[in-house]
């Protein structure tokens, strides 16, 4: 198993000060930086799309256009290496964002991929009384 860590998310690791964190994890081999692929797939820029439109909804102060763009893309790439059957048969997407969990969700669902996406946050792996896991 390997965690990819798009460049847009290393460089907000970056301005968030855990960079060393993630250098580690490279040096031990779980972790690696890519360039995320761009969504091709029509079902992926259509995950993109329900993502955007269910954050926006929950979102009170944002329309669907001012809605950050790397959590509708997470949802196009998952779906994007899924249906790059060299890459894997099942993908789980990690976030530390509840209403993007919900919104990553609801795309796969209506999409048909809740069995083979799995999309977690950071505090369903770690608690207050788990500390065997360090994640950046």
């Amino acid at each position: 198993m390997t965690l990819l860590v798009p460049a847009r998310v290393e460089e907000e690791i970056e301005q968030g000060g855990v960079k060393p964190a993630l250098e580690r994890a490279q040096d031990e081999g779980w972790a690696k930086v890519v360039a995320a692929p761009t969504v091709s797939h029509s079902k992926g820029t259509t995950a993109q799309d329900i993502v955007r439109r269910a954050i926006a909804s929950k979102s009170a102060s944002k329309d669907e256009h001012d809605v950050e763009k790397a959590d509708p893309v997470f949802a196009g790439l998952a779906v994007e290496y899924l249906l790059d059957t060299e890459r894997a048969d099942n993908i789980t997407v990690i976030t530390a964002d509840r209403v993007a969990r919900e919104a990553i969700e609801t795309a796969m669902s209506s999409l048909g991929y809740e069995g083979q996406i799995t999309i977690i946050t950071l505090w369903d792996l770690i608690d207050s009384e788990d500390d065997d896991i360090t994640l950046i």
